[in-house]
């Protein structure tokens, strides 16, 4: 005899997890296949039975209030003895995650944006309904016949709720740096920064942060310099980099920001062979050509060794050391964190630490390197990454002034770019400097964009004479 839940006939079981499990299903007054979402046993035996009750239960509510197919579709909510379940729609295609494991090749440029602009679409209408999902991840989307489906709500958070929540909740390699450093306020910029993520996995074949443990990812994500994947068109490779910046108010603010510029990235012409003439004698950097597109097994290779990423090298001589940055209430804060791990001088570590230290990241790192000692190091990294993120802001600040590009080198890319882009120029400048390292690095990337020789030595030409 054929099992039924609240009317739903049982086929089998799909899938399961630490929340639930999930059976494809058949609704008998439709002949229609389903999938039937229940929670597991012991989430309702335990102490937090009523936060899971709810938390499952906001998976119905915030996606009813979506309709869009991009977005798993939900038909039915009901209880059976007290026990949840969520009548969703049943994709038939894998999860993304599984399709990343087994694929035989990266996909083109023009496939992952067409990937990209689907999972950014669903986005863009899950927000629109005040709906942050905020656990964007590969094994979250399903790849259905008209495209990836973003799938379990279960810790989305609907922003006009009256309950606020300040925990670290994802998975930790595609969350956003506000998540890991339990902020409030989480908005639809985390799920944009963790399809970020997402999709510079998918055009690379890996992610954009390694690190050989919890601690040391952390620290990557929230205070390291942004990967640039060299092994895309640089185009595209800034917006994704723009996408994973670790401030919220740096990235793309709405899904259909990221869209515009992912779509945009595409359609520009890949950068072309190096200038014979260099910007100036020191700050040159070269324009490489884009390398060819690399073979599943070369993709896999870098997981475990180096990614290239933007490294913070300002000049020597304009490198503001952490010692110049934190106040003094900080830099105790920073020893009374540290002391369970050094309880002898540490006062002298910390100053020392702060010396040597000219970025958050290094002084992130540095201190990480004392917390592993002691028993209490979740604890002792956690108070760290707070204190860190006030610290940062100062950093920035710091930072910003001294890479600002001059209006008068704006108008002359403008006026350059102009002559094949037209009316983009403006734009595309615009992103170029918010995204450059430094006036050196903005005319190298300006460069790249022009496709006539002459008019890019010329470009560099005025360039060097200061335009």
């Amino acid at each position: 005899m054929t099992e039924t839940i609240g009317g739903y006939q049982i086929v089998r079981l799909i899938g399961s997890g630490a929340m639930g499990k999930v059976y494809l299903a058949r609704d008998p007054h439709i002949d229609r296949p389903v999938a039937l979402k229940t929670i597991n046993d012991d989430l309702l035996r335990g102490e937090r039975r009523e936060d899971y009750l709810e938390r499952f239960a906001r998976e119905g509510r915030a996606v009813g209030r979506c309709t869009h197919a991009n977005i798993v579709q939900v038909y039915h909510y009901f209880e059976v003895d007290g026990r949840p379940h969520i009548v969703m729609e049943f994709v038939e295609g894998p999860a993304f995650d599984q399709v990343l494991k087994t694929r035989e090749a990266l996909p083109e440029p023009a496939e992952a944006m067409d990937f990209g602009l689907a999972l950014l679409d669903g986005l863009a209408h899950a927000h629109g309904h005040q709906i942050v999902h905020r656990d964007i991840k590969p094994a979250n989307i399903l790849l259905g016949r008209g495209g990836p489906k973003i799938t379990d709500f279960g810790i989305a958070r609907i922003l006009d709720a009256e309950a606020t929540e300040i925990v670290e909740i994802g998975t930790l390699a595609y969350m956003a740096p506000e998540q890991i450093m339990a902020l409030p306020e989480i908005d639809g910029r985390a799920d944009l920064y963790s399809a970020g993520v997402v999709l510079f996995e998918h055009m690379t074949g890996r992610r954009p942060f390694v690190a050989a443990n919890t601690a040391e990812l952390r620290s990557q994500v929230c205070f390291g310099p942004r990967p640039l994947a060299q092994d895309l068109p640089r185009p595209i490779a800034r917006v994704l980099q723009q996408a994973l910046a670790a401030e919220r108010e740096e990235r793309y603010q709405t899904a259909e920001d990221f869209a515009e510029a992912l779509r945009e990235a595409v359609e520009t012409p890949a950068r072309v062979d190096p200038p014979t003439r260099p910007v100036t004698e020191t700050t040159t950097v070269p324009l490489p050509q884009p390398p060819a597109r690399p073979t599943k097994e070369a993709a896999d290779t870098p997981k475990s060794g180096p990614i290239e990423t933007v490294a913070e090298d300002i000049p020597a001589a304009l490198r503001i050391p952490m010692t110049q940055i934190i106040d003094e209430q900080t830099r105790s804060r920073i020893v009374e964190s540290l002391r369970s791990a050094v309880p002898r001088h540490t006062e002298k570590i910390v100053a020392n630490i702060l010396t040597k230290a000219y970025s958050v990241g290094e002084m992130i790192e540095l201190l990480s390197k004392y917390a592993e000692r002691s028993s209490q190091s979740s604890q002792i990294e956690r108070a760290l990454t707070r204190i860190a993120a006030d610290a940062r802001l100062a950093h920035k600040q710091a930072e910003r002034v001294q890479r600002d590009i001059p209006q008068e080198a704006r108008d002359m890319a403008k006026r350059y770019l102009a002559r094949s882009m037209g009316g983009r120029a403006p734009i595309i400048v615009r992103r170029i400097a918010d995204q450059s390292r430094g006036l050196a690095d903005f005319h190298t990337t300006v460069a790249g964009y022009l496709t006539d020789r002459n008019d890019r030595a010329r470009y560099l030409s005025e360039a060097e004479q200061g335009g």
